[in-house]
């Protein structure tokens, strides 16, 4: 991939998830109540044009330890302009975002600060 990364569009990449319905179990799997089954998750990661860089399944470890993007949504859901929105522009709610983002992480800052 090094050799030929300047065929790559690395301007944005984007990642996605599939639960994938496991009919005969497997090692890689865990129980998904929105789907009613037991699963597959993996992982994907392509480039802006579609090409595939790589992939993860699922792993305990790592699905443990999702509650850190579980806490920062909870630490966003302070913002009651985000929890429902009534922007009608796009660039309005992305800013209040990025607003929302660096409040969380000033208090960040100032909580490491004091102590």
């Amino acid at each position: 991939m090094l050799q030929h990364r300047r065929d790559l569009d690395l301007s944005c990449v984007q990642l996605d998830g599939s639960h994938t319905p496991c009919k005969r179990g497997g090692a890689a799997v865990g129980y998904q109540g929105r789907k009613a089954a037991k699963t597959t998750n993996t992982i994907y990661l392509a480039n802006n044009q579609g090409q595939m860089l790589c992939c993860q399944y699922f792993d305990e470890a790592l699905y443990k330890r999702r509650y850190v993007i579980e806490r920062a949504n909870a630490w966003q859901d302070q913002f009651k302009a985000l929890i429902i929105p009534y922007e009608t522009r796009v660039d309005t709610w992305l800013n209040l975002l990025i607003l929302s983002f660096t409040v969380i992480f000033i208090r960040r800052i100032n909580k490491k600060n004091k102590s």
